[in-house]
């Protein structure tokens, strides 16, 4: 059959559209939500009871999309200066316009409201609302990261920006000094930008790591190609002059010890609990905020209740944070983790704490077969702590699993909600408790208490 051509119609282009709008309630992504205009258009990083002009960025039947361009009517009593004078342009702390009670608590109420309609029939309605955990933030310190990823743009050597990327963008911003970073890692942080930006190989970077541990400081360079003798002396010097640990990342050498010189130490430590010691390398998964992880591990504690005969299963166990910690308050710990690196972490950490009664092994839990192949004692206790993405799977496979009490630590609302959608009857929401993972951000994350009541 012959074919003819047609023309193809072009769609008419939405104009920008500028909107006066009031911000009536926030979701649980942290956006201002105009229930007014129909149809209810998403403001990013609007506030509650706060009016703004606004540029409508994207439309459908259902909602619109906007982004502030400027405060026509604000929440004076929730409202502060920032601290820092890159907050416009930085990706990195999205609200510090507010204090941090006024937004920790209005986190803490969407978060609510968005469990507590998405879960009433899992008992979410009367489960018992903790005080949040949250970093002991104050007036003349907001340093609370102890963990942070600097990117780098050497394209033009006359002008290198090493920093944080501005939001939804790939623009990285300069950052002379970064206010949220740990005590000991503000300490080094100008003298280490000073350093990077005089290499005549820094082109060769292509992001740092910067942890801080409990007794030292650690700087890795994840490069693309070698440095330069010449790269390698000022960093050297650099570490010597600061006395900080200066690591090397290499697709072909692996992780390497630049300073101190001859030191095959490769992994920081960190103490969050007084049970045990953590070792983590540069690419391993760790709580950003030691503050807030401490108090997470006592709550677990609190709430597990564990005694000499039962069984800890650990889920998504990374390097050991929970397993550890709570190993002398069981019989067993079993923990099981999808990559063999971390897995091998947790055994090392294991054998430097002289805990003999934890077992870790790799398994794939985003995958049926791997979890029904999962040989697991019955009656054990669960601590379930995955990515962003959930474990719905797991979820989906817990009535083979059988626990009889969950502990699940979720950094992500929406995955958290769909997972216990997936519990079967018999299960019920007991306790319930956000945590301040990131102060100064829209981001919370909370954990849960889930107890077998019976069929």
């Amino acid at each position: 059959m012959a074919q003819f051509f047609k023309a193809t119609r072009k769609k008419a282009e939405t104009k920008p559209q500028k909107l006066v709008i009031n911000v009536d309630v926030m979701d649980h992504h942290g956006n201002g939500i105009c229930l007014q205009h129909k149809p209810i258009v998403v403001v990013a990083g609007g506030f509650t009871g706060e009016r703004y002009e606004v540029l409508v960025t994207s439309q459908n039947t259902k909602v619109w999309h906007a982004k502030i361009l400027k405060v026509l009517n604000a929440n004076t009593e929730a409202r502060t200066t920032p601290f820092c004078p890159y907050v416009n342009d930085c990706g990195g702390c999205s609200h510090q316009d507010f204090k941090a009670e006024a937004l920790l608590s209005a986190k803490q109420e969407r978060l609510t409201t968005y469990v507590d309609k998405n879960l009433s029939q899992f008992g979410s309605q009367t489960a018992q609302w903790e005080p949040a955990i949250r970093s002991d933030i104050t007036s003349t310190s907001n340093a609370y990261r102890r963990r942070a990823r600097l990117a780098i743009d050497a394209r033009n050597p006359k002008s290198i920006k090493i920093g944080f990327r501005q939001n939804q963008s790939n623009n990285v911003v300069d950052i002379p000094q970064c206010l949220v970073l740990s005590k000991g890692l503000q300490a080094f942080y100008p003298a280490l930008v000073s350093c990077l930006k005089g290499l005549d190989s820094i082109a060769a970077v292509g992001h740092i790591t910067l942890t801080e541990g409990a007794d030292e400081q650690q700087v890795c360079l994840h490069l693309t190609k070698n440095l330069s003798q010449a790269s390698l002396t000022s960093l050297i010097a650099f570490a010597e002059a600061q006395k900080v640990s200066v690591l090397t990342l290499d697709k072909v050498r692996g992780l390497s010890c630049l300073y101190p010189h001859e030191s095959e130490q490769v992994s920081i430590s960190i103490r969050d609990d007084e049970r045990a010691v953590l070792q983590v390398k540069p690419n391993d998964f760790v709580q950003v905020n030691g503050a807030v992880n401490s108090q997470m591990l006592q709550k677990a504690r609190q709430w597990l209740s564990l005694n000499k005969n039962e069984t800890l299963v650990d889920l998504f166990s990374g390097t050991g944070n929970f397993s550890l910690a709570l190993a002398p308050e069981c019989k067993r710990v079993l923990g099981f983790e999808g990559l063999p690196a971390l897995v091998q972490q947790a055994r090392n950490n294991a054998q430097l704490n002289h805990i003999d009664n934890c077992e870790f092994e790799v398994a794939d839990l985003s995958e049926d077969d791997a979890i029904k192949r999962l040989t697991l004692p019955k009656n054990a206790v669960f601590i379930i702590d995955p990515s962003r993405d959930g474990a719905h799977t797991v979820m989906q496979n817990i009535a083979k699993l059988a626990p009889t009490k969950i502990v699940y630590v979720s950094c992500n609302p929406t995955s958290f909600v769909r997972d216990l959608q997936a519990l079967p009857k018999g299960y019920m929401i007991s306790k319930m408790c956000a945590l301040d993972m990131f102060p100064f951000t829209k981001h919370i994350e909370m954990m849960a208490m889930i107890e077998h009541v019976g069929t």
